[in-house]
């Protein structure tokens, strides 16, 4: 097996880990069925309008940050074929530069947010996963998928703490705030 290929099942049993927390559930109060639910992602989580000063390159901000630091990037949603986690707050996106299928003029395919005509090495090296966290660092347990026009390669800016960075390639934040594109 390739180092690359070691690097990409890394991340993902990476994302596969996280999203599989378990404990907890079996001392959850049952509600009501007729009890109002509220929303498992908080409105605040999503800006109504773009942070100053993101970078525009995520490739420079994973070059650079160290765990603890705030960051403010632009970047799209993608990087696999399904960026999104089911049942937890978390998703991938792809750097600015990284030319998705879609835009490569003729191309076919299905899902051109999984940027398959990139290397797997440059896949990796323009990717983070983008969490949102309760105040115990915890994914919130709900999809992010389709919630607030959140898409496959939809333009977005996130603000946040990077809560791992490694020579790996490994590039999480916890956001505190994502902006959406129309």
């Amino acid at each position: 097996m390739s180092h690359s290929t070691v690097k990409i099942l890394c991340t993902a049993l990476l994302v596969t880990a996280l999203s599989g927390c378990p404990g907890g559930d079996a001392a959850a109060p049952a509600s009501a069925p007729d009890a109002a639910a509220e929303p498992a992602i908080p409105d605040a989580l999503y800006l109504a309008a773009r942070p100053e000063g993101a970078a525009p390159s995520l490739v420079a901000l994973k070059g650079t940050s160290k765990v603890g630091d705030s960051v403010v990037f632009e970047a799209r949603v993608g990087g696999r074929k399904d960026p999104f986690v089911e049942g937890r707050a978390i998703f991938v996106v792809a750097d600015t530069g990284l030319k998705s299928c879609a835009e490569t003029e003729g191309d076919g395919c299905k899902t051109p947010w999984d940027y398959c005509c990139e290397t797997p090495e440059d896949l990796l090296k323009n990717v983070a996963t983008i969490r949102f966290v309760d105040a115990a660092g915890a994914p919130l347990k709900a999809s992010v998928k389709d919630h607030k026009g959140l898409s496959g390669l939809k333009q977005v800016v996130v603000r946040g703490k990077v809560s791992e960075a490694d020579e790996s390639g490994n590039f999480v934040v916890d956001a505190d705030g994502v902006w959406i594109s129309d």
